[in-house]
């Protein structure tokens, strides 16, 4: 995983229609998933998104010590734990060897291609 030119490691964060942020991380934290859930710290941003700040966004971290199987095993594991409760899936895309998290979107539809 190569950390941007920032020295920044990406983080994702996102909700899942139907969904508590804090049962997905919960449930990926089982599968030793590290990931978190809640408003870090950006209370006025998630409360204007329309989120409660309990609950929140969950947040996954990709950071340098992470490779390819890991993100496989995170992509896997939303793949499971949402098509469970709905039709669209989390779908991977790499491109330049980021990582993008896309619900419902096949890798091949734009702005992939």
């Amino acid at each position: 995983m190569a950390v941007g030119a920032t020295g920044r490691a990406p983080t994702i964060s996102f909700t899942a229609a139907g969904r508590r942020s804090q049962d997905i991380a919960e449930a990926l934290n089982k599968e030793r998933i590290g990931i978190g859930y809640g408003d870090f710290f950006a209370r006025r941003c998630i409360e204007a998104l329309g989120l409660t700040p309990e609950d929140g966004v969950v947040r996954v971290g990709i950071a340098h010590y992470n490779d390819d199987g890991d993100n496989d095993r995170l992509l896997a594991a939303l793949d499971r734990l949402l098509s469970a409760r709905q039709s669209s899936c989390a779908r991977s895309c790499r491109r330049s060897g980021a990582l993008v998290l896309a619900a419902g979107r096949s890798p091949a539809s734009p702005p992939y291609r």
